[in-house]
């Protein structure tokens, strides 16, 4: 499951770093657009992960694109290791830098973060239920 999670934090990376805006190229998704793996050990279905390019939405007044991570281990492997995470992330309509990443599990461990972006002071924002010092960007 790390190794997908990290697929889907390089593309948004990728993304991000872009210098055209989404406007001038095509992007490589449209929203509404789904992808969705099944994981295996072996012969055993271990789960399924869901990559979600979701419509286009409006963020604190900044057109944003919104991508959403859900991963969900089977009943089999819930006995063992239960995952139910959700990930979403937003960035400007132009990739140019992320707005929010939310991530909330719900499986073994229960937690819910948080990192918000302040792009005026370069400063990312980290809660886990309890805010942290803000970290420059």
């Amino acid at each position: 499951m790390n190794k997908i999670l990290s697929v889907f934090s390089l593309i948004i990376i990728l993304f991000s770093a872009g210098q055209i805006s989404a406007s001038e190229r095509q992007l490589p998704f449209s929203p509404g657009e789904t992808m969705t793996f099944r994981i295996r050990w072996a012969f055993v279905i271990a789960g399924h992960v869901t990559l979600e390019f979701l419509p286009f939405e409006e963020f604190e007044g900044v057109e944003a694109l919104r991508f959403r991570y859900t991963a969900r281990t089977s009943r089999f492997v819930d006995r063992f290791y239960k995952v139910r995470d959700i990930i979403e992330a937003y960035t400007d309509r132009d990739m140019t830098h992320s707005l929010l990443y939310t991530k909330s599990q719900h499986g073994r461990s229960r937690r819910e973060i948080e990192v918000t972006f302040d792009w005026e002071n370069n400063l990312a924002q980290y809660s886990d239920g309890n805010p942290h010092d803000p970290i420059e960007i």
